[in-house]
């Protein structure tokens, strides 16, 4: 698995208050045989009951593609081929998903308190 963490200091302005972490598992690497199991490693609340939803659905979605790209250099484009379970999504200041494509497993957190 590999895991990003930016601070502040990596974005735009330091004073945008904002965080993000990426943890991103190949799907070809073995290391999880499902995204369960790769929650489970993170400690994260989820259930696989939990129905997913259309990435494009999201009202931060621009964004959290434009971290991808920038920060993972991962490209989700439309997201046709990938499901997402939103653990958190605050209108302005967070968004938590768990996301299954065919390639990897990702979970993706950004927080800001500006």
């Amino acid at each position: 698995m590999r895991s990003i963490r930016l601070d502040a200091w990596e974005f735009e302005s330091s004073c945008s208050e904002e965080t993000l972490q990426l943890d991103i598992s190949r799907r070809d690497s073995g290391q999880y045989s499902s995204l369960a199991e790769f929650a489970q490693e993170l400690g994260l609340t989820w259930a696989p009951e939990q129905l997913s939803v259309p990435l494009g659905s999201l009202s931060q979605w621009g964004m959290v593609c434009a971290h991808l790209r920038e920060h993972a250099q991962l490209d989700l484009g439309e997201g046709d081929q990938s499901q997402a379970w939103l653990l958190q999504e605050l209108e302005w200041s967070e968004v938590h998903l768990l996301i299954s494509t065919d390639a990897f497993f990702l979970r993706y957190q950004w927080f800001t308190t500006a």
